[in-house]
């Protein structure tokens, strides 16, 4: 890539999560509507564990570090999958 594709990269991945966190706050925000109806009506549903497990908050930085450690690894396995390097990984 030359350095004009790779700051319209960067601009373009920077819009996607923007857009990927915005729709993150909206199914949250949508989840605990759903979840204080169920507990004004008085479901079960509305003590789902897996849905407060949804509902807590991510951090963003503990996510990153995460990819960080785990990507590079999990590139080279795609990579020996695929039987060598591969250019558009």
């Amino acid at each position: 890539m030359i350095p004009s594709d790779v700051s319209r990269a960067d601009e373009r991945a920077h819009l996607d999560l923007q857009i990927n966190l915005m729709a993150e706050r909206e199914a949250t925000k949508t989840l605990r509507l759903l979840q204080a109806l169920c507990a004004y009506h008085g479901l079960a549903e509305a003590e789902d564990a897996e849905v407060d497990e949804m509902l807590r908050d991510a951090e963003p930085a503990s996510i990153a570090r995460e990819l960080e450690r785990c990507l590079p690894s999990d590139l080279n396995n795609l990579r020996n999958n695929r039987g060598g390097a591969d250019s558009n990984v």
